[in-house]
Formats: C-alpha cells, structure tokens, sequence
C-alpha cells in the first residue's frame, strides 16, 4: 500500500528570542544556537544555518529542534565527554 502526501508549501512564522552562540561560515551564512518559537509556540532550543537573503529577510536552512529536557540531556552528555578527554591528559 503506496502513501500519498501533497507538498504544500506552508508559511512558517519565527521569532528569535535569544541567540545563545553563533559563527559565520565561509559561504557567508550563519550557524546559530537560539531560542526560538515557531508558529507562536512555546519557544525551543535551536541549532539551525541562517542565510540573509536579498530582501533582508532571514531564510532558515535544516536544523535541530529542541527542547528543555532534550538540551539539558545533551549538556550532560557533552560534561561527560569532556571529563573522560580530561582523564586522558
């Protein structure tokens, strides 16, 4: 059994809250660690490349959603990766 979709392409509205880090890349778009919400939700943790466009406008390119208790897990997981390098040295 075949599954069908239509490719609508919806509008998505943001609002950048907070931008915790970000870099400049070399093709002149930015990576950025921010908080923000999507569509009037509650805001998330967002890892995502951003690139200006001709108008002025931002267009976001694929990234990484997440929330509370998914970046507060991935903090840990980082702390633990960095103690074992430190134990190493």
């Amino acid at each position: 059994m075949a599954i069908k979709g239509i490719n609508v392409k919806a509008t998505v509205n943001y609002e950048i809250l907070e931008v915790h880090a970000e870099r400049e890349l070399e093709n002149g778009s930015v990576l950025r660690v921010a908080e923000v919400s999507w569509n009037g939700r509650a805001p998330k943790f967002d890892i995502r490349k951003w690139t200006k466009q001709d108008d002025g406008t931002e267009k976001c390119g694929k990234g990484l959603t997440l929330d509370e208790t998914e970046i507060n897990l991935l903090a840990e997981m980082f702390k633990v990766l960095d103690d074992a390098d430190s134990d190493d040295e």
